[in-house]
């Protein structure tokens, strides 16, 4: 199946590792649900505005505002770019001014993202295909635009979110795989997956997360939803485990 339809059927997958200690490995990175659709549908509530699943067009004097899906693989090194700087200097030389990017969450140094969702405004209308292999053509091998799609004036990367989906990945093979190595954490002793997912089942609802944060989190509410917390083994590579935490939201480090 390809990829990008499926990163606009569901949640964004964010591909992060697990590992028992921060100087080993690295954060989760959020991302959130998004299709031009999505967005649609969310005006439905407002007074005033139409109900309407339609293609959008911005109306005369306004300029497009655009998502993107972006891929990418991060890196742990501190001195390397900001993700949201490469991608916003390649805009700029493709539309030829600068142009802001407003993400959905926080980049995480160390992670990888299949759909991180970016919002935009442009200065004038491009064609889509045209947007997606114009700003790859300006961006390093680490990051990509899947997909791009003209939206509502109302949508925010951020705040039209429905939301955010973590996926971590375990390596619950005897050996280590050196193909499993960059996203997976390897647990060498066989797993109780049954105890795992009755342990799962206790964070599932709404809950006051305060002692899953990190120290310097600033969010003065601390109670969050979460949706789902699956526990499985994917049934094209049998000897690994992936924990997908759905939820509206969450704290720093949670």
């Amino acid at each position: 199946m390809p990829l990008v339809p499926e990163l606009l059927r569901r949640p964004s997958l964010i591909v992060a590792s697990i590992t028992p200690s921060a100087a080993e490995g690295s954060a989760p990175l959020t991302c959130v649900r998004w299709s031009p659709r999505l967005a649609l549908d969310r005006r439905k509530s407002r007074p005033g505005v139409p109900s309407t699943t339609e293609p959008y067009t911005p109306g005369p004097g306004t300029t497009p505002v655009v998502g993107l899906a972006v891929a990418l693989k991060s890196s742990l090194s501190l001195s390397r770019p900001s993700v949201q700087a490469v991608l916003e200097a390649a805009l700029a030389q493709l539309v030829g001014e600068p142009v802001i990017c407003r993400g959905a969450g926080r980049t995480d140094s160390g992670v990888h993202a299949l759909g991180q969702v970016v919002s935009i405004r442009l200065p004038r209308e491009l064609p889509e295909k045209a947007l997606v292999y114009g700003t790859n053509n300006h961006l390093p091998d680490s990051v990509a635009v899947m997909e791009a799609a003209l939206v509502a004036d109302e949508f925010d990367a951020r705040h039209s979110s429905s939301g955010k989906l973590y996926r971590y990945q375990v390596w619950n093979g005897k050996i280590r795989s050196p193909l499993h190595t960059r996203n997976h954490w390897h647990v060498g002793h066989a797993l109780d997956l049954e105890a795992m997912r009755r342990a799962a089942q206790v964070l599932v609802g709404r809950h006051d997360f305060r002692a899953f944060r990190a120290a310097d989190c600033e969010r003065l509410t601390t109670v969050r939803w979460m949706k789902r917390l699956e526990v499985f083994r994917p049934s094209h590579d049998p000897l690994a485990i992936h924990i997908e935490v759905e939820g509206t939201a969450f704290l720093k480090n949670m």
